[in-house]
């Protein structure tokens, strides 16, 4: 009989150990799956973030661009009263330009306008957008700009002719 009741025993035993195994993988599964939805909620929360991020980026690139323009138009709108004040022949369409986006300065630019013996012609500024933005000026704006760095001044004591400015 003792076979019997120790082979009972074996018996018993392993299939207490076969449901402490089967328990330890329900136990470890249950929290396989926790892990799973906590990185899946994880990625999710990266997902969401990161379209945050893109929408702020995208924000940001507009608010440049608006900046940008509007400081396109203060730059022209200096250099058009600039012309005005020089005495230079400023087309009709930069007159209203200039008033339109800048009208204190339109007025301190009529108030401070010098008559000038020979008024350099300009082309209409507001107009001229593709010339500018690839860095192509003028001759008038070329001349001015190398005036204010000493440049022709220089160059035609040095070889006794006139510089042609408008050739880069």
């Amino acid at each position: 009989m003792e076979i019997r009741k120790i082979g009972g025993n074996a018996q018993a035993t392993s299939v207490a150990n076969a449901a402490f195994v089967e328990a330890a993988l329900a136990a470890q599964a249950a929290n396989t799956a926790k892990e799973k939805r906590a990185l899946v909620q994880e990625i999710e929360n990266m997902k969401a973030e990161g379209e945050k991020l893109r929408l702020q980026m995208e924000n940001a690139k507009q608010q440049g661009k608006a900046a940008a323009k509007q400081y396109d138009t203060l730059r022209k709108c200096m250099i058009i009263a600039m012309r005005i004040m020089d005495g230079d022949i400023v087309p009709k369409e930069d007159y209203r330009f200039l008033a339109e986006h800048e009208p204190e300065m339109y007025k301190r630019a009529i108030f401070l306008r010098q008559q000038k013996e020979d008024p350099e012609k300009h082309k209409r500024l507001s107009e001229d957008d593709k010339a500018e933005k690839h860095g192509i000026y003028g001759a008038a704006e070329i001349k001015k700009a190398s005036r204010a760095a000493g440049v022709v001044e220089a160059l035609p004591a040095a070889s006794g002719q006139e510089p042609d400015v408008t050739q880069q």
